[in-house]
């Protein structure tokens, strides 16, 4: 309130602007997930806003209310791409808070049998990528062997130990994707002719 010099009092009204937190988390809870790439948009698709997230969450002011999609882009390395959010902005002057979470590349490798199709144990399996450089190596068990966490990109799955009585396979290329599924890769030992 303000007061002049005849008297006359004067209040002014300030509404406070629309304000939407966006956090970016991971598997970690209540942790940034940095290197995201987002886009806000409104009703009509229209680009609102674009970042690349941080070790904090994304503050965007001044919005009018209404319904908003977040998107993301383009997902860190070794996660996979999170689905659309839609959302409502609603006429509030408390910050109001929407979260898009991401989860782990996963990837299943399976060793098995030609003739039956069964888990294979006994092989020495290696991952390289694209240039060559060594990801993961292991023994083949009954089970599926399974990473989380690759990077999207081309891989080279290689057998440098068949089993006893098994011929060394050829190597197997695959790619992994930004999908939230279970990406699986197969690679088949013949038995040696006897």
């Amino acid at each position: 309130t303000v007061t002049d010099e005849r008297g006359v009092q004067t209040i002014e009204l300030e509404d406070a602007p629309l304000s939407l937190v966006i956090s970016k988390q991971g598997e970690e809870p209540d942790a940034e997930l940095p290197s995201a790439r987002l886009q806000l948009l409104d009703a009509r698709g229209v680009e609102i806003a674009a970042w690349t997230t941080a070790e904090q969450p994304h503050t965007i002011k001044y919005l009018p209310k209404g319904s908003y999609t977040l998107r993301e882009l383009a997902a860190p390395e070794g996660y996979s791409l999170a689905a659309d959010l839609t959302f409502i902005l609603e006429d509030t002057a408390k910050p109001q808070y929407v979260t898009m979470k991401n989860t782990k590349t996963q990837t299943e490798i399976t060793k098995t049998d030609f003739a039956t199709g069964e888990e294979l144990p006994g092989a020495e399996l290696v991952i390289t990528d694209a240039e060559g450089n060594e990801i993961e190596r292991w023994v083949s068990t009954e089970e599926p062997h399974k990473i989380s966490g690759l990077p999207v990109g081309e891989y080279t799955l290689t057998e440098t130990i068949a089993p006893e009585g098994y011929a060394t396979a050829e190597s197997v290329k695959f790619t992994v994707t930004d999908t939230g599924e279970i990406q699986k890769v197969e690679m088949k030992d013949q038995p040696l002719e006897v």
